[in-house]
């Protein structure tokens, strides 16, 4: 099955640093800031006049010519190599291995991957491995950040783990002071090691806990309860949310890995069952099978299916 980014990023795990993985991926390409403008109407002949629009600037990715989105006049564009070049240290530090890159949406977004070299182990069979996503955009809607995401061995799905108390990833300072860049890589990768520990002590607290189906139904409907009436008393259709939970249950009961000891009847197996969904069913809008999965995964770093997961977390937590 592979990792849910495994259609919308480049493997690029041969690549020794993160130059070789932008290289690898496609991804060694620079931006520029042009000015933007308007046709405006001239008040006395009516005709349209181009004029600059004060305050924006356009981001032009130069490899394409595409036009990635406008940004204010105080935007500052860093490329994707001096950006990741963060990362390097953080990899060396922390003997990281680059496994993926790429861009999403035109180049919107880009993102570097490399694995923590220490998987969870809850049992032999079941383990979870940790990837630091770093990433950066190009259209001014997201800054230099890096987020944790743990990858659940048989399904293949994954949550986002929180860093610092950020479960949508941390920003990054950027700094071109060799002092100031390797202390801000050795925060990242604390904060990643960390974290990635004590998910590890969740995940095997979980494992132990018998989870009976009355408390897997009252889990379920918490996590995805039925919509509210409408203003004027009548009831909405509950259909969508119903079978979202039926779908989950059936992933917790015959999914992928659902027969592992660790995870059969228990509160760890429900949890990797919401994983599971979030990562490979879970709706998601596309032309075709690789844009729902670009639709999928933003979802999963940034979006609804990273709450839920966090939700599901937290409730199985109070459960256990």
């Amino acid at each position: 099955m592979g990792v849910p980014w495994d259609t919308v990023l480049t493997t690029v795990d041969k690549a020794a640093n993160t130059n070789e993985a932008l290289l690898a991926a496609g991804c060694d390409w620079d931006c520029d800031l042009l000015p933007v403008y308007s046709d405006v109407g001239n008040p006395d002949t009516g005709a349209p006049e181009q004029t600059t629009i004060e305050g924006y600037r356009g981001v032009l990715r130069l490899d394409t010519q595409e036009f990635l989105g406008i940004v204010g006049a105080r935007y500052v564009d860093i490329s994707n190599q001096l950006a990741f070049s963060l990362f390097d240290d953080i990899a060396k530090d922390g003997d990281l291995k680059f496994t993926h890159a790429g861009a999403v949406d035109g180049g919107k977004l880009v993102f570097v991957v490399a694995r923590l070299p220490n998987p969870i182990t809850v049992d032999e069979q079941d383990q979870v491995a940790g990837y630091v996503h770093m990433y950066t955009s190009h259209d001014g809607s997201r800054t230099l950040g890096a987020l944790l995401q743990a990858n659940v061995s048989q399904c293949d799905a994954v949550t986002n783990v929180a860093m610092f108390g950020h479960a949508d990833g941390v920003k990054i300072r950027h700094s071109g002071d060799p002092k100031t860049k390797v202390k801000e890589a050795k925060r990242v990768l604390t904060a990643a090691t960390a974290a990635f520990s004590n998910f590890g002590e969740a995940a095997q607290h979980l494992a132990k806990r018998y989870l009976p189906y009355t408390e897997v139904d009252e889990v379920l409907e918490e996590l995805i309860p039925n919509p509210k009436p409408k203003a004027d008393g009548t009831e909405r259709s509950n259909a969508r949310a119903k079978k979202k939970r039926e779908d989950i249950k059936e992933l917790y009961e015959i999914g992928d890995g659902a027969a592992l000891e660790t995870r059969e009847g228990t509160a760890w197996g429900l949890l990797c069952a919401v994983l599971n969904y979030n990562s490979h069913m879970r709706s998601a809008r596309g032309d075709d099978d690789v844009a729902k999965q670009v639709t999928r995964m933003k979802g999963l770093w940034f979006g609804p299916a990273a709450t839920m997961n966090r939700k599901a977390l937290g409730l199985l937590l109070e459960k256990a």
